[in-house]
């Protein structure tokens, strides 16, 4: 560790010495508890964020190329911004020890993480994303892996309060284990925690927990689906012991085809192949599926 010590001698009339010592620590002044730093827009980023660095704050939307990120990092983003995945992504965060992405004050929300054609290998272990606003997770053919992610206090305007993926042309697998989506909403829109257009590929979940999402809690007009999840495509959907409890739609039924008492408070599903294992569900009437 490099110091440098400055000493000033006062003399008094007493002959008495008194002196004072300024410590200036040049590769450690800085402690943990105010260390703080900006992300600014620019190339994509290629880097690693250690902790003593954190929280990392984000100043515009950014693009990631290769970053990874050390457990117990913060990473808030100071406006509407997004963080766009265009190649790998290693959060690995631990028990106790999470990494937490979400906005820099408990007004202000942000875009959420994008993984849009990503190449294949992300991971996020250990994770919390909160505050999104337009969901807080985005991922359109692509397949990073989440392993004890909580994704909380998250709403979106369009489908999906939390999650929002689409697998159009991928063929790909793409998995969440031991993660949790609670009370999050979309304001006018299908999938209170989860909109899954599978067209191809594979969804699947274990040991995941989908408590307490909503879906139209504007209330609108607007024949809503799905308070946790809303599935559609033919691709393939397997579920193992999953808890499903407390979501809500509030359907909003108009048109003729429309029940408000059977449009899946839990998880509306059309098309896709469906598989549970040893899941749980608060009532028998939380599925719809149409064929």
């Amino acid at each position: 560790m490099n110091k440098q010590t400055n000493c000033t001698f006062l003399i008094r009339a007493e002959n008495k010495v008194a002196f004072t010592c300024v410590l200036f620590f040049l590769s450690f002044w800085v402690s943990a508890a105010i260390a703080q730093t900006f992300i600014y827009p620019g190339p994509a980023i290629s880097d690693h964020w250690p902790l003593e660095g954190s929280p990392y704050i984000v100043q515009g939307n950014i693009e990631v190329a290769n970053l990874s990120i050390d457990p117990g990092v913060e990473v808030l983003l100071g406006g509407d911004y997004s963080i766009a995945i265009i190649g790998i992504l290693e959060a690995a965060g631990a028990l106790g020890d999470t990494i937490t992405l979400a906005t820099t004050d408990t007004v202000s929300s942000w875009q959420g993480m994008v993984f849009d054609g990503a190449m294949d290998g992300s991971s996020l272990s250990y994770c919390a994303f909160k505050d999104g606003n337009h969901g807080v997770m985005r991922i359109t053919n692509a397949a990073p892996y989440f392993d004890h992610c909580l994704f909380e206090d998250n709403s979106n305007t369009s489908h999906g309060g939390a999650l929002d993926l689409q697998m159009l042309t991928s063929n790909k697998t793409i998995a969440f284990r031991d993660c949790v989506f609670n009370n999050n909403v979309t304001h006018t829109a299908h999938g209170g925690a989860i909109r899954a257009d599978m067209e191809v590929g594979s969804l699947e979940m274990f040991s995941c927990v989908i408590s307490n999402n909503y879906s139209n809690i504007d209330s609108d007009t607007y024949n809503t689906v799905g308070g946790g999840l809303y599935i559609y495509g033919t691709g393939d959907c397997r579920f193992v012991d999953c808890s499903f409890t407390g979501n809500v739609n509030d359907a909003r039924c108009y048109s003729w085809y429309c029940s408000s008492t059977g449009r899946g408070g839990a998880i509306w599903s059309q098309d896709a192949n469906l598989v549970f294992e040893m899941c749980n569900f608060e009532i028998p009437s939380a599925i719809k599926v149409v064929l």
